[in-house]
């Protein structure tokens, strides 16, 4: 889904607004990755998708990005999650690096990618029997 916005939106918007205007115009969802400090706020807004406080990095043609992946998420506060992405070329090379990864396991175990789930798990359940033993 990521990627199909980073497409439709093109451009974001960035705004600096005092802190009682941006609450009143965008509502409290505006401080779900935490709320900055000061009077006035820089508020990001992604299309009719999101609206956020920040004062991290971004870009500002959606575009220009290319594909974008998850690689994982950290918890920053009870209920927020911290996404760590890479984007264009990085986005490439960690894909290849994946790939080759699965790749090299589907050697180690002599199977198809689309059998290697099953056959990971078959493994894991004989090694936790024998453990029994």
């Amino acid at each position: 889904m990521s990627n199909e916005v980073i497409q439709q939106v093109g451009r974001t918007e960035k705004m600096q607004l005092n802190r009682r205007d941006a609450d009143s115009r965008f509502g409290f969802d505006l401080y779900q990755g935490g709320a900055p400090k000061g009077t006035d706020i820089r508020i990001l807004k992604i299309g009719d998708h999101d609206v956020q406080a920040c004062g991290g990095t971004h870009h500002d043609d959606l575009s220009l990005i290319g594909a974008i992946r998850i690689i994982r998420s950290t918890a920053v506060q009870d209920g927020v999650e911290r996404l760590h992405i890479v984007s264009g070329e990085a986005e490439l090379n960690y894909s290849r690096q994946q790939e080759a990864v699965l790749r090299q396991t589907c050697e180690v175990f002599g199977v198809n990618d689309e059998d290697l789930p099953k056959t990971a798990l078959r493994f894991f359940d004989d090694w936790k029997a024998q453990r029994k033993k």
